[in-house]
């Protein structure tokens, strides 16, 4: 993207980095009022299934090939704005629902709460370069379903993740400790 300024005969060019979500997002609607301060928007949330004697947490490892997430572990679902979720009266929760059955094969309907957990705002990448990410993380239940059935389901298609990994809350803690390096810094 580039933005071409004239001033006192002097010709200036300003473009910057993207990446293909980014882009796909404003070239399908260039100037949303989301879109004017940030450089990437989106929610994910903390997801736990909560019909077993113990609630357990849903964590994806995700697939070595994606260049700058390969092998880490996060919280599933996760994703951006695009410019079809602008439409709906919550598009963060519709980017969620989405996602989600995207991700692990559990439909909406299995929701029974979602509320807002925590806002994060990314100005750096750890390597140096400046971005502008904000994220919104939700605390998500799902129920009507167990942890057998979502891996059922996650077998039979190909998802961004390599597993999914079923925590129960009484381990999380532990089980971020030990894994604390692994984690996604997105969300």
């Amino acid at each position: 993207y580039s933005v071409f300024n004239s001033r006192n005969g002097v010709l200036t060019l300003t473009g910057y980095a993207t990446d293909f979500k980014h882009y796909i997002c404003t070239k399908d609607m260039p100037a949303p009022q989301v879109w004017s301060q940030v450089w990437l928007v989106g929610p994910s949330a903390v997801t736990r299934i909560v019909d077993a004697p113990e609630p357990v947490y849903i964590i994806g490892e995700r697939k070595s090939k994606n260049l700058n997430t390969g092998g880490v572990l996060e919280f599933v679902p996760g994703g951006f704005l695009k410019a079809a979720h602008l439409s709906h009266s919550d598009p963060f929760r519709s980017t969620l629902e989405e996602e989600l059955a995207e991700e692990t094969g559990i439909e909406s309907t299995c929701i029974s709460k979602i509320r807002p957990l925590w806002y994060g705002e990314l100005k750096q990448f750890p390597d140096g370069r400046s971005c502008r990410n904000v994220c919104l993380d939700y605390l998500m239940d799902i129920t009507g379903i167990t942890p057998d059935k979502v891996r059922e389901q996650f077998a039979f298609s190909e998802r961004e993740h390599t597993q999914l990994m079923f925590v129960k809350e009484s381990e999380l803690i532990s089980f971020g400790e030990e894994n604390y390096g692994r984690f996604n810094t997105r969300g």
